[in-house]
């Protein structure tokens, strides 16, 4: 218990702040809370696919009348995520509770990953526990949020870039010689730490596999420049774990693949290496403040720079914070001065300022450089594009900022704790404050319920009030229909881009009814659908009988989205003479439902 307990304060402590920050005991968890519309619907639309079917490669009661698979869709490699979501289904059959438990528990795995690492760095308990809490609360992860559930719980990004310095020392062991100076296999826990670590991050997301294996070459490559040989007896495994994670990725996808061989490529994420230049990483990005800063005058700055310049739609989630910002810049300086031998440069007066010693100097120095090594690639403009020309799929380059966050956070811990040791009690005083400083900087204005309109609302009262309109809605179209019912949703649209996600709420809300959409982008339902819809209604009508449908529900927030209103108009005129009885709208006019004769 005395080695445990210590890592099992850094959650405790995580988990303490969140309930304060978010008021949980104001917020309903088993509702919507953090987001309930966009890519979180599509979040909650997984857990409850898994919670019906026990997996995520089918789902009967979608895309009817065909077979609705998921293969088309690139998320079997978030099978770590997906193994935690099958846990919590175990103890609740509510996908919204899941979606919020496992956001929740997404702030305790990962301060616990970053205080495990930076106390394998050496950094002292104190220091390690105040580093790990800033880092779990990273504006990336509040900005990711339950819409990217997978992104969020980034506790990877801490073990591999302690595989990352391992590798730039070749301090991973593969063999070694016995007191007999005979060879043998190693015991080194490093090798079977990496090992794991690396089945992990195959198992944690295409983004964070392909980071991991980006940062690995880039630590080898340090190796490399360090040591002056290129293979050597410690270095030659790290190929081996390249490759392992890039064959576990491979392995997972292989459902699709077969399912590819057998019906066709998937005609999904059609993209283009222009979107890997937008949605690339932006120094200024990293520097700015969050947008629902507490501090009208540094919200400002971030809105100003997104009005002046092209922004992505991720750039809100690469900032660091100041203390990251702060720990970035060192970096900078540290890389660009650190050859620097005069007696009375600035880089002289730090080392002696905070008394670091060459093992500290070297390990700053490999911080450095992975740090700007990862930023020359992924910026703007960076190395990554040679990359994106021939595989434009993995866009979002600015993802790589929470590994980026860990390794300034870091730098700074380091620092910290160099302070802390000439003066123990002034500093952890001085800490807290720090400490305090960066929650209110990084988490920025959240409020619960109606809140102030610049702050991040968490289960505002508009919430709650159309998640029980739904409920309410649906709940009542369920009773005025037999089990099994085929339902047809208006408008047709792609899945999963191209469309919008708001009309997967009726699956969520339902138990034992059949829902047409969503169906994949130019697979054989959403061909059937595209090609009826766009003739005659009457023919389309027809159709629909013939597939059994027995009612059909529109989703007139989306047509009233997108200004179609003559559309809405015409369709609810045409429905008003094929329907056995008047229709049944939700209370806040969202939904229409007409059973047909």
């Amino acid at each position: 218990m005395k080695k445990v307990f210590p890592y099992l304060s850094a959650p405790t402590l995580v988990l303490a702040i969140f309930t304060i920050i978010f008021q949980l005991w104001k917020v309903d968890i088993a509702q919507p809370a953090f987001d309930y519309e966009g890519d979180s619907l599509f979040s909650i639309f997984v857990v409850r696919t898994i919670i019906e079917t026990g997996w995520i490669f089918s789902n009967p009661s979608v895309g009817f009348p065909y077979e609705f698979v998921l293969h088309d869709f690139p998320i079997h490699t978030d099978f770590s995520n997906i193994l935690l979501f099958k846990f919590f289904s175990y103890f609740s059959s509510n996908p919204f509770l899941i979606v919020n438990l496992f956001f929740i528990a997404s702030f305790a795995l990962v301060a616990l990953s970053a205080f495990y690492v930076l106390r394998s760095f050496g950094i002292s308990y104190f220091t390690s526990l105040i580093f790990a809490t800033l880092y779990s609360f990273a504006p990336y992860h509040l900005m990711r949020s339950v819409a990217h559930l997978s992104l969020s719980n980034y506790f990877l990004a801490p073990l591999v870039i302690m595989v990352a310095i391992w590798i730039a020392n070749e301090e991973i062991e593969v063999i070694s010689r016995n007191k007999k100076q005979c060879l043998t296999v190693s015991n080194n826990k490093k090798l079977l730490a990496t090992f794991l670590i690396s089945v992990i991050a195959a198992t944690n997301g295409i983004y964070y596999a392909f980071f991991s294996i980006i940062i690995f070459i880039l630590a080898l490559l340090l190796a490399y420049l360090k040591k002056g040989k290129l293979i050597t007896a410690r270095s030659i495994v790290v190929p081996i774990f390249i490759i392992l994670i890039a064959t576990i990725v491979l392995y997972l996808n292989l459902p699709s693949s077969v399912y590819w061989l057998k019906h066709g490529p998937s005609h999904l994420a059609s993209r283009t290496p222009y979107e890997s230049e937008l949605y690339a990483l932006r120094i200024n990005s990293l520097l700015l403040p969050v947008a629902n800063h507490y501090l009208d005058f540094l919200a400002n700055i971030r809105d100003s720079f997104n009005n002046l310049t092209t922004q992505n739609g991720e750039s809100g989630a690469e900032s660091l914070g100041i203390i990251g910002s702060i720990g970035l810049l060192f970096l900078f300086f540290w890389t660009i001065f650190s050859n620097r031998s005069e007696e009375n440069s600035v880089f002289q007066k730090i080392l002696k300022k905070f008394s670091l010693d060459s093992k500290d100097q070297n390990f700053i120095s490999d911080l450095a450089a992975l740090n700007i090594s990862l930023i020359l690639f992924f910026t703007s403009g960076g190395l990554i594009m040679f990359f994106a020309i021939k595989f434009p799929h993995i866009r979002s380059h600015a993802r790589i900022s929470i590994f980026i966050s860990f390794i300034c956070l870091t730098a700074i811990a380091l620092l910290c704790d160099k302070i802390r040791q000439k003066n123990y009690r002034l500093t952890t005083a001085l800490f807290l404050t720090l400490f305090a400083f960066g929650i209110f900087d990084q988490v920025g204005r959240i409020s619960v319920g109606s809140g102030n309109p610049h702050s991040l609302i968490i289960q505002s009262d508009e919430m709650k009030k159309r998640f029980n309109y739904d409920k309410t809605f649906f709940s009542d179209v369920e009773k005025s229909l037999p089990q099994k019912s085929a339902i047809f949703i208006f408008p047709v649209q792609n899945f999963p881009e191209g469309g919008s996600y708001h009309s997967l709420t009726p699956y969520l809300h339902s138990k034992n009814l059949l829902w047409s959409f969503p169906t994949i982008a130019r697979r054989e339902n959403s061909i059937w659908q595209q090609s009826y819809y766009k003739k005659n209604f009457k023919e389309f009508f027809g159709e629909m009988k013939k597939f059994s449908f027995s009612a059909v529900v529109i989703d007139r927030k989306l047509y009233v989205g997108n200004k179609d209103l003559t559309g809405l108009a015409k369709l609810e005129a045409q429905l008003g003479s094929q329907i056995k009885k008047p229709p049944i709208l939700s209370q806040n006019g969202d939904w229409a439902f007409y059973q047909i004769k």
